[in-house]
């Protein structure tokens, strides 16, 4: 059946906002991020503690069954995302940031708790949101857009049942993998903090400044891309985004396939670089490692740095003034690179693992929720 949003319940806006004031109540608040970021709302959520008058609390409060959305953002393509409400939660408002649909006694019955978590977040449907949207620096949508918003439900609740089992059983596992993932980049740190702060073997440590490890960089700046044309063999690695953004023909700027430290505006730490590019970002600089230092070894070391998010020449200070303890053999030097790239390759593993669960989740959600496959 396809209902207008209008037709499942009724909408509210203007929640709480994220203050605290004398003379109001004490309440738990439901913030955008909070939905934005997961299909269900319950007990697991550390919510913002604020305050709230006697009239919010009972116009703004939330109850198992209700959908919160995202009414506003500063893309289209942020509007309209949702989240089921799905445990009761005394004295827990909705923010203003958010507009609540609270089902009608019809549909509160027809349509499974479960399944309200996805059928609203198919692409078909957050496709109209994007078009309904309007704004510049940030995009909104009028309340009687929103409830014009068509959606495409089973009347089967078996079958809404059986939908949003499927879809669940694959967000758990995107949930377990980032749980590995984030396992993992914790290990990798703790290990790090261990290997080069350790005391074993002092003597065959030894303290240099940081700076020491390096060769000079190069003087090459990178270019704007204003200052291309998409024409030349040479790619034009664009470090602010990571990625490939062109092509380049000039020549004397290109990088062949040497191991390097990239720097740019700001802190960006690049392992390798196995093919020729050219830099797309002014202020860029590429460091060698020195011929005493593994170069893997030394991607490690100033990963364990900290290095300020800042400019260039500011993070460039940063290293001169930083003394750091290595292994004077190389052979030390590369045992240590070995163990942490071991982890980073688990990680790399599972981070490919979850990027194929999510789509091959989108790709159920477009088959499931759009009706083309049947339950």
């Amino acid at each position: 059946m396809v209902k207008t949003l209008t037709d499942l319940g009724e909408f509210k806006t203007g929640g709480v906002d994220k203050k605290i004031k004398q003379n109001e109540r004490p309440v738990k608040l439901v913030n955008y991020m909070d939905v934005y970021r997961r299909k269900f709302i319950d007990d697991s959520i550390n919510f913002m503690e604020v305050t709230a008058s006697d009239n919010e609390i009972s116009t703004a409060q939330i109850k198992i069954g209700d959908m919160l959305f995202t009414p506003s953002s500063e893309t289209p393509y942020d509007i309209g995302h949702s989240a089921v409400v799905a445990k009761e939660l005394p004295n827990t408002l909705f923010s203003y940031h958010l507009a609540r649909l609270r089902f009608n006694e019809e549909y509160n019955n027809k349509i499974d708790l479960n399944f309200r978590a996805y059928f609203c977040n198919s692409r078909e449907v957050l496709k109209q949101f994007e078009k309904m949207s309007v704004g510049a620096t940030r995009y909104t949508i009028s309340k009687g857009k929103f409830e014009s918003i068509q959606v495409l439900i089973p009347e089967s609740k078996s079958e809404q049942q059986k939908i949003a089992e499927i879809l669940g059983t694959v967000d758990e596992d995107i949930a377990k993998t980032q749980e590995v993932i984030e396992a993992t980049e914790k290990l990798k740190w703790g290990l790090m903090q261990q290997l080069f702060t350790r005391e074993i073997n002092q003597k065959n440590w030894k303290e240099i400044n940081l700076t020491d490890c390096f060769n000079l960089p190069s003087k090459l700046s990178g270019i704007k891309q204003t200052e291309y044309k998409d024409i030349g063999e040479f790619p034009i690695f664009d470090q602010g985004q990571n990625y490939i953004s062109g092509y380049s023909d000039k020549k004397d700027l290109v990088v062949n396939n040497v191991p390097a430290i990239l720097f740019g505006d700001h802190t960006r730490i690049i392992k390798y670089i196995k093919t020729p590019f050219v830099l797309g970002a002014d202020g860029t600089k590429v460091f060698w490692a020195k011929e005493n230092i593994n170069s893997d070894f030394l991607y490690y070391l100033v990963l364990n740095q900290n290095i300020p998010n800042t400019g260039y020449n500011r993070h460039f200070k940063f290293l001169k003034d930083k003394i750091v303890s290595i292994p004077l053999e190389i052979k030390e030097q590369k045992e240590i690179a070995e163990i942490l790239s071991a982890v980073d390759e688990k990680i790399s593993i599972n981070k490919k693992l979850k990027a194929k669960l999510t789509l091959l989740k989108k790709g159920l959600m477009q088959d499931l929720l759009s009706g083309k496959v049947r339950i």
